[in-house]
């Protein structure tokens, strides 16, 4: 299991390239869990449609918040901000499983702001970037897609 932990945004968003990522691998589950989610939230509309731009379908996405039996069914856990790796480290109990997904990666940064309330192109930025953190995590020990070119033109 493979646990995305962020916000409003980045979960729906991290969870998508990550199953789409992990697609072909059946072993691999994925989810996403959220600091302040409201269960049963939708993902923002910008999420959407830059997911769908890049031939990601997260409409169906329902939020969820942390908890640590989520936790403790995973064997990665990756937070976006340093405040979520403390909070999940106080939930989990430990440290090894917790780690910042921007953390090492090139030229992105350590932390993943959250572009909730910001317009398409800040939602494009941090798709970027959490496909770049997964690529840089997971890509080196398996041929995987990246999703960086499949446009779609409409909402």
């Amino acid at each position: 299991l493979f646990v995305c932990y962020g916000n409003i945004c980045r979960s729906p968003m991290a969870e998508g390239i990550a199953k789409a990522f992990f697609k072909p691998d059946h072993r691999v589950t994925v989810k996403s869990a959220g600091v302040a989610a409201i269960p049963g939230n939708f993902p923002s509309e910008n999420a959407i449609f830059v997911c769908k731009t890049h031939g990601i379908n997260i409409k169906d996405h329902r939020a969820r918040p942390v908890s640590p039996s989520l936790l403790s069914e995973s064997d990665a856990i990756f937070c976006m901000e340093n405040y979520q790796c403390q909070e999940v480290r106080t939930l989990l109990k430990q440290e090894g499983l917790i780690r910042l997904i921007g953390k090492d990666v090139p030229g992105i940064s350590s932390e993943i702001p959250d572009p909730y309330g910001k317009g398409p192109e800040a939602y494009e930025r941090t798709f970027r970037d959490l496909n770049k953190a997964i690529m840089f995590h997971f890509g080196k020990n398996a041929k995987r897609r990246e999703y960086d070119g499949k446009k779609e033109t409409s909402r």
